[in-house]
């Protein structure tokens, strides 16, 4: 078994809730005779009574309860396929709203799809000679071959999405807003609204996007696939999975933007991506995690 690297970039926002803080997190972890490498990337709830969730801000409390939690179910349950534990992660999530809303004031059991913190997620895991993996929304997970070929083993599904469902979607720029004279809290408010219409339209359903926010149906939208390893790889193999926030600024061709990332770690490692990144600022950086698994 090898190593595993990880690239970690606190973005900054005009709407973060704590500067100090990235709505990503990452899984890095051998366990025994398995090994399991993942990143995600949490969203806000554009609630406003859940700006933040038991202190810390919205996105940062989904990415990482839900990384605890399916490193919980692990321990738990070692002999169970990926599949299954990241089900078990949702649902347990999904247990837990009632009792989060609770611990937060709110007596009125809200929309979950809408408002419920959620996560985008790109995991792997290699055990017994397969290599299993799941990825919901615009996390993404690619293998690179010990001669330097990249294959995409789950992209971004925000390139799928049903093209009915696509035109119904809405934008905000916040900088254009911010630009044009409009307020901190006037922006705040147009984006929340943007972020409760388009989750309503993309989350857990078919023609939309998987996220983790406890709805069973993100069972029916996830990626998952398996890929047996002991036959098909040279040593020196490694998976990279990747947040959003690792490509969408490196290509003009939002299509090509993932591949572009994954061949630059190839070229100059994840240090050679950070750097990337960090010049493409404009003008501030984005929330960005990668882990890179050897196989």
């Amino acid at each position: 078994m090898g190593d595993m690297e990880t690239l970690f970039i606190i973005g900054e926002n005009f709407s973060k809730e704590g500067e100090t803080y990235s709505g990503d997190d990452w899984i890095a972890s051998p366990f025994n005779d398995v090994r399991v490498c993942g990143v995600f990337d949490g969203a806000r709830s554009p609630h406003a009574d859940l700006k933040t969730v038991a202190g810390f801000p919205s996105d940062k409390f989904a990415s990482n309860w839900l990384k605890q939690e399916l490193l919980q179910q692990l321990l738990d349950h070692p002999m169970a396929p990926l599949g299954a534990l990241l089900q078990r992660t949702n649902y347990a999530y999904g247990d837990m709203w009632p009792q989060l809303l609770d611990n937060e004031g709110i007596h009125t059991l809200l929309n979950r799809k809408v408002n419920a913190p959620a996560a985008a997620f790109a995991v792997a895991m290699v055990r017994d000679g397969l290599l299993t993996w799941v990825q919901g929304a615009d996390c993404v997970l690619f293998l690179i071959h010990a001669n330097g070929k990249v294959d995409s083993l789950a992209g971004d599904q925000f390139s799928d999405i049903d093209p009915v469902k696509k035109k119904q979607q809405t934008w905000v720029s916040a900088a254009k807003l911010l630009e044009d004279g409009h307020s901190v809290q006037e922006v705040l408010r147009r984006e929340n609204e943007m972020i409760a219409h388009n989750r309503a339209l993309l989350y857990n359903q078919h023609g939309g996007i998987a996220v983790l926010n406890g709805e069973p149906t993100m069972d029916e939208v996830l990626v998952a696939d398996t890929l047996d390893v002991s036959y098909h790889l040279d040593t020196g193999a490694k998976i990279l999975a990747m947040t959003d926030g690792c490509f969408q600024k490196l290509d003009d061709r939002s299509e090509f933007a993932a591949m572009t990332a994954a061949q630059l770690v190839v070229q100059k490692g994840l240090d050679g991506l950070k750097e990337a990144l960090l010049l493409k600022s404009d003008p501030f950086p984005t929330d960005a995690t990668a882990v890179l698994m050897d196989l």
